[in-house]
């Protein structure tokens, strides 16, 4: 179970977004990408939430995802944000 964690938050953070595919209320879907500050530190989400129709599988990932990460990099820019920044070992 904890493996399963652990690899799924891999994913995720590869992935630069989350997928809610009805885990948390069965008939709604979300999908929502982290926004940083200046520190790297998230400090909030941005979201996309509908009802599971409106948001297949397909229209996530290939329409929705890459808008809310573009916008989740855009509003963390506006923070101070700087993507191009390599991690330090303290981060």
């Amino acid at each position: 179970e904890r493996q399963a964690l652990v690899q799924q938050l891999r994913s995720v953070a590869n992935a630069g977004y989350a997928v809610d595919a009805g885990e948390h209320l069965e008939d709604v879907r979300a999908v929502a990408a982290p926004v940083r500050d200046y520190t790297r530190t998230v400090v909030g989400t941005l979201a996309v939430v509908g009802p599971a129709y409106r948001l297949p599988p397909e229209r996530i990932e290939k329409e929705l995802a890459p808008l809310v990460v573009k916008a989740g990099r855009e509003l963390s820019s506006r923070l101070g944000f700087d993507l191009g920044r390599r991690a330090s070992a303290a981060d």
